[in-house]
């Protein structure tokens, strides 16, 4: 059976989306993967057979996305593919003919497996084919302040802050990675690479992660990171904490006074406060000592 699969836009949704291509790959002969290009460098190319931009036009027995989106949907009905796959949401059912309900209480890759109607199992992770740059010889700690909402962003300034701080304690080397920061220093230095998959043996082999609600977290997650520390915002934990398998260790830090809107899928607060995002530097400071020890 060929198989045509419209990924996801993000990389966080994308890592998410594993589990549902290891099942797929049990029953598809032949998968096609419709993917952005910044999504490209993550897809499992261990799982699937070619990859290509969303707009090109594939013959297959059966269509699925993963973006719960009308216009996603409606690329797939233009195909012509008998059976298409998808969500009950954003008026996506008006081009689909195998409707599943979407359910915000459920994490994601749950979601996602739910659309081939299979059981959510833990498969070992192959990693991606990309080349990846090279991490120190020497321990080293990952730091990752990017995020693509504000209402899951922690200030740049309290990350450097704790950043410093981390560097000076453990007397070990931090990696920035996912944005520059102005003005790196002493212990710290930044890594830019425009293919996240490029980042994958940094993440690897990091002592520990700190990060935000973000794709680099679900990667770091996903390839086996041993400590995830993350400074969490505004999502729901519900829906997209990262998944971490035996041996692995999630400290989630949020203000000691979670505010009433908690969560919220909004990119940007209504009240213009940002209050699920004021934890301070000492408590995320200890947060990280308290998993170390």
């Amino acid at each position: 059976m060929k198989v045509v699969v419209r990924a996801p836009n993000w990389v966080g949704d994308q890592i998410m989306a594993y589990p549902f291509f290891v099942q797929l790959r049990k029953r598809a002969s032949h998968i096609t993967v419709l993917a952005r290009p910044w999504v490209q460098s993550l897809q499992y190319r261990h799982l699937v057979d070619e990859v290509l931009s969303p707009d090109a036009h594939i013959n297959a027995d059966w269509a699925i996305t993963l973006t719960p989106s009308l216009s996603s949907a409606f690329a797939l009905y233009r195909m012509g593919i008998k059976k298409r796959t998808g969500w009950a949401k954003d008026g996506a059912w008006l081009f689909l003919n195998d409707i599943h309900r979407y359910d915000n209480a459920c994490h994601r890759s749950e979601l996602y497996v739910r659309l081939l109607d299979a059981p959510l199992i833990d498969e070992p992770f192959v990693q991606w084919g990309a080349a990846c740059i090279e991490p120190p010889k020497r321990p080293y700690f990952v730091i990752a302040p990017g995020s693509r909402a504000l209402s899951r962003t922690w200030p740049e300034a309290k990350f450097l802050a704790v950043a410093e701080k981390l560097a000076m304690h453990y007397q070990m080397p931090g990696l920035i990675i996912g944005m520059p920061f102005r003005e790196p220093q002493g212990m710290l230095s930044s890594v830019v690479s425009q293919e996240p998959a490029a980042l994958a043996c940094i993440l690897k082999h990091a002592a520990f992660f700190l990060g935000n609600d973000s794709g680099l977290a679900h990667m770091a997650a996903l390839l086996g990171t041993e400590r995830l520390i993350l400074v969490w915002g505004a999502g729901d934990l519900r829906q997209t904490v990262p998944r971490v398998r035996s041996g692995q260790q999630i400290v989630i830090v949020q203000p000691r006074i979670v505010p009433d809107c908690f969560p919220c899928v909004r990119q940007t607060c209504r009240f213009h406060d940002y209050a699920c995002l004021e934890q301070s530097e000492q408590d995320v400071f200890q947060a990280i000592k308290s998993a170390i020890c």
